[in-house]
């Protein structure tokens, strides 16, 4: 039943001097810092998709490296895993390379794709843990599961429910199934009941978590969602969870929020290196996909250079080491109905796309920070350039990126809020205003004058 899992045993964990967490997070650093000089890995600023793919292997094996030399520090034991290279290799070599998400007509395949490979990601669309208000909550997703080019749908945390007075744990029980069913009504309104739905974002509590792991709440074409600890962290609940979800069947992301510049790294070219560790340290303990949310200490979302480099990086270096499964949100400091939005989106989506990723999640806009800002046509543009990068070279991927990046990246600290769902949608038609067509139709129309007139 656990063949295919890694098991912590006690005669893995170091038998050296305990170290506090601070003290491994800072190991980390330093070890990463010289890892990045021996390796030769650079940040070059002129490009947002790096296009020296030998340099992409070299932070792979620095990830390694970094591993085998930290581990993992367990957070609820207060002691290091330690991990050596047939740990990685097994772990990687257990993989599935594809497998169907959904079921019956809704049902699509995911697979694992190559750098500049042709084939298309899949599309999770949805609100993506934004904050969406109870009333509004069946519309905002019915406008998702409109989209045809949308495989799955990953939801919204519901704003305000009745009984938040209730003892935290009730709280986290009631939401998650209150969550499901409403995504799951979206999903039959729009005619397409076996779409695949993910699990409500942050379910926290391991019994919740457990509870709607269930066939008779969530099928087995769904996905669950995990989210394991930074910065090469771990805790047992997490394993559980895991071993769980393999034991029962399940689909299941482990989705990592992982930040530039926070205690562990301070530069682009360690956040490489450590996303890649993260994806393996998720592959070795968990055994589900490495889903990355990368973001910036100065900057909460995805879109900035030097993090939008980094993911690039980690995301080449695990698609030509790995047969791993692997997938990106993507993060947007604007919000619906913007000019600025559709330019995070393309700009990421074109990067994820032609770096190999094999799942594209999102966006997520206005870092979810705005309740019901959200809205489909934002996942329709993103499947809408997804289908376009998928036949570019990584050259006229990173031109076209860096001449997108150039209309938003003096609003980023100051961006563009936009409009919620009920002023950017007819709420009986659930279709977008003028407005919000336009501003779409007139983005596209840019990405292809600069792909006749600028690509080599």
């Amino acid at each position: 039943m656990f063949n295919s899992m890694y098991l912590p045993t006690r005669q893995k964990f170091d038998k050296r001097q305990k170290l506090t967490q601070r003290e491994h997070e800072l190991l980390i650093y330093e070890t990463s810092l010289e890892l990045v000089k021996s390796y030769d890995i650079l940040f070059n600023r002129r490009e947002l998709i790096p296009s020296d793919l030998k340099m992409a292997d070299r932070v792979y094996n620095a990830a390694i490296e970094l591993l085998e030399r930290v581990g993992v520090f367990f957070s609820d034991e207060e002691k290091v895993l330690e991990l050596n290279r047939e740990d990685i290799w097994a772990a990687i070599q257990s993989k599935r390379r594809s497998f169907m998400i959904g079921e019956g007509a809704d049902a699509t395949q995911l697979r694992f794709r190559d750098v500049m490979d042709d084939r298309m990601p899949v599309i999770i669309g949805g609100p993506t843990a934004i904050p969406v208000s109870s009333e509004m909550y069946v519309p905002i997703h019915r406008s998702y599961a409109k989209v045809g080019t949308t495989d799955s749908i990953g939801p919204a945390t519901i704003h305000r429910l009745p009984g938040d007075d209730l003892i935290k744990p009730l709280v986290s029980l009631y939401s998650a199934h209150e969550a499901i069913s409403g995504l799951k009504q979206a999903c039959k309104l729009e005619g397409r009941p076996g779409l695949c739905c993910i699990s409500p974002p942050f379910v926290e509590d391991v019994r919740t978590a457990l509870s709607i792991a269930n066939p008779g709440i969530m099928g087995p074409g769904d996905f669950q969602e995990m989210y394991p600890l930074p910065d090469l962290t771990a805790k047992i609940d997490e394993i559980v969870k895991a071993s769980h979800y393999k034991m029962i069947g399940s689909n299941y992301l482990c989705t990592h929020q992982l930040v530039m510049g926070g205690m562990t790294n301070g530069s682009a070219e360690q956040f490489a290196v450590q996303i890649v560790a993260e994806a393996l340290k998720s592959n070795i303990l968990y055994s589900g996909i490495f889903f990355k949310v990368p973001t910036n200490v100065k900057m909460p979302t995805s879109t900035s250079a030097d993090t939008l480099w980094a993911s690039s990086l980690a995301s080449i270096a695990i698609s030509r080491n790995t047969h791993c499964i692997s997938g990106t949100v993507v993060n947007n400091s604007a919000g619906p109905c913007t000019k600025m939005s559709f330019y995070e989106t393309a700009v990421q989506t074109i990067g994820c796309t032609v770096c190999g990723d094999d799942i594209i999640s999102g966006p997520v806009l206005n870092n979810g920070s705005m309740v019901d800002h959200a809205a489909g046509l934002e996942s329709q543009f993103m499947a809408e350039i997804a289908e376009l990068a998928r036949t570019l070279s990584i050259e006229d991927a990173n031109f076209l990126c860096m001449q997108l990046y150039e209309k938003y990246r003096n609003k980023v600290k100051m961006p563009e809020a936009g409009k919620s769902f009920p002023e950017c949608y007819d709420l009986t038609t659930l279709t977008p205003s003028i407005e919000y067509r336009n501003k779409y139709s007139s983005v596209v129309k840019e990405i292809f004058e600069l792909l006749s007139n600028g690509l080599r």
